[in-house]
């Protein structure tokens, strides 16, 4: 045991052995591809849907953000009107569903590379 431990470290007996971060390194991947393989279920997206297009519709609602949505909903309630709702982009990557690794998913594709300008009087925090 003697040289496995650093030098700061004065008892031996209470210093991890090189197997300990070993061991504690291959649970963290470990638990790591648990969860992409638990979060990346293909079911969680709908699907392409425009195998199921038809010639024409009565209305067409772009962006199915919030208003998006509500509107298309509102119309869709008389059974008579086709509406169809178009939204941009595919199905996000595996890290965004990791709230932590949001700053990756910045200026890339996911967010358009969307930069905001400098306004003067903004967030200020006051």
């Amino acid at each position: 045991m003697e040289g496995s431990c650093p030098a700061a470290c004065n008892a031996p007996q209470t210093c991890p052995g090189p197997g300990a971060s070993a061991l504690f390194f291959t649970t963290l991947i470990s638990s790591l591809l648990q969860s992409e393989r638990e979060l990346a279920d293909n079911q969680m997206y709908p699907m392409d849907a425009s195998n199921f297009m038809l010639d024409e519709y009565d209305f067409i609602v772009v962006g199915a953000g919030t208003a998006g949505s509500v509107i298309a909903s509102r119309i869709s309630e008389v059974p008579q009107y086709k509406v169809l709702v178009i939204e941009a982009g595919g199905d996000p990557p595996f890290l965004s569903n990791i709230p932590a690794m949001y700053p990756s998913l910045q200026k890339s594709e996911m967010d358009w590379q969307y930069k905001p300008s400098h306004k003067i009087k903004t967030a200020r925090g006051w």
